[in-house]
């Protein structure tokens, strides 16, 4: 699975830049090609384990 960073317009752009400045933070923005998956807690504590080992930000989505 490849992630592929969106192509903004100069509004959509404008938007995320003003939104980054308003959180202090970057933003990416990515296609909107899958679907998160649906997680249980005790699923969710197993990914934010293997995050924090892994030193990683992980994203679990559908099959």
């Amino acid at each position: 699975m490849a992630y592929q960073i969106k192509e903004l317009d100069e509004a959509g752009l404008a938007k995320l830049r003003s939104l980054e400045d308003k959180l202090g933070s970057y933003i990416v923005a990515l296609e909107d090609r899958f679907t998160l998956a649906d997680i249980s807690e005790e699923q969710l504590k197993e990914l934010r384990s293997l995050e924090k080992e892994l030193g990683a930000t992980l994203m679990a989505y559908s099959r």
